[in-house]
């Protein structure tokens, strides 16, 4: 089962939105915003997509952005946002 498939439901617009909220700049104090760049720059050159890089995260860092986004605003409401 790919990560994108066991994460996301295969929704690549669901991986991107968390994924970009989990290694953007505002993000950088985190370790997720590392693991993102060492992937990118040990496996591509040049462009890249999500579909391709989210396969080289492990579990635990996927698990740890996915819970940070979800806890990003007590208010949040997961199955409003995915709608």
């Amino acid at each position: 089962m790919t990560q994108l498939a066991k994460w996301f439901d295969n929704d690549l617009n669901i991986c991107e939105r968390i994924m970009d909220w989990g290694t953007s700049d505002s993000q950088a104090h985190t370790p997720a915003y590392q693991i993102h760049a060492d992937i990118i720059q040990q496996n591509f050159t040049g462009d890249w997509c999500w579909s391709e890089a989210i396969e080289l995260w492990t579990d635990k860092a996927i698990n740890q952005v996915v819970l940070a986004y979800e806890d990003r605003d007590e208010y949040f409401d997961w199955e409003e946002e995915t709608a």
